[in-house]
């Protein structure tokens, strides 16, 4: 845990859960910000095709909207990358205004950063229908999220130098304490046994503290059931866990919103 990383020290972990080793990760990881800072408009222009008709604007990805598979497509050098229109409508919504270049250019930025970790169980969400059950509950803030599956009011990323565009609040680990004395946080964490620790080494220090000050304080995990995993056994019969819900395999499902669809749980 170096501090040195700031709030990105998760991008790290995942690229390292990737398979990549710690100084290939780091290389990765300033590459990506060398992508964030490059967001200027003297840097590159781009042409954005609707429709047939052809605008330049500053950017790097060439974006055409195809009105019959309901995609649109950046266009780069190296890779052609794809999104659902509902994703890239959703995300232009929840850019923030006014920004310096054309919309394309962020929503680009932010999901290829995931794509390049190669992020398909990234983006495995909760569902929208159990999204809308827990905010009836109170719950408006997700602790694990990214532009492309965030559902809730308010939230919290992974790779913060992309998705501040988007109205990230920073990363969990890094979040300062105040913006958890009260209230119902939603928890998708990451799949990887060192990121899951730390967050709950954090959530159960954050329940003690609410605790001593008689504050209403709630979490809720959404995640797998690693019974051979020591930190999540702990946790589950931690004085503050009061419920423990289980799911059997191929009984419920992920929502992958990058693709707009389901995936069986197993």
């Amino acid at each position: 845990d170096n501090p040195q990383l700031g709030s990105d020290y998760q991008v790290l972990m995942e690229l390292h859960e990737k398979g990549a080793e710690r100084l290939l990760s780091q290389t990765h990881y300033q590459r990506f910000l060398e992508l964030s800072t490059s967001l200027k408009p003297p840097d590159i222009t781009a042409t954005v095709e609707y429709g047939g008709f052809h605008a330049s604007g500053p950017g790097f990805p060439r974006v055409y909207k195809n009105p019959i598979t309901q995609e649109v497509i950046f266009y780069c050098p190296c890779l052609t990358f794809r999104l659902p229109r509902t994703v890239y409508d959703k995300m232009y919504r929840r850019l923030l205004h006014p920004a310096v270049l054309p919309a394309s250019n962020y929503i680009w930025l932010a999901a290829i950063n995931y794509w390049l970790l190669d992020g398909k169980s990234l983006q495995w969400a909760t569902p929208p229908a159990v999204m809308r059950a827990l905010q009836s509950y109170g719950c408006r803030t997700e602790l694990f999220a990214s532009p492309m599956n965030v559902y809730a009011d308010n939230e919290y990323y992974s790779l913060f130098y992309a998705d501040r565009y988007f109205g990230s609040r920073g990363n969990f680990y890094h979040a300062a304490e105040k913006d958890f004395l009260s209230g119902v946080f939603q928890i998708n964490p990451p799949f990887i046994d060192i990121l899951f620790t730390r967050c709950t080494q954090r959530i159960t220090a954050l329940m003690e503290s609410a605790d001593k000050m008689d504050r209403a304080l709630t979490f809720i995990y959404i995640m797998p059931d690693w019974r051979d995993f020591q930190t999540l056994q702990e946790l589950k019969g931690h004085k503050f866990c009061i419920r423990d819900i289980y799911l059997s395999p191929g009984s419920h499902f992920y929502y992958q919103y990058a693709h707009n669809n389901y995936i069986r749980a197993t």
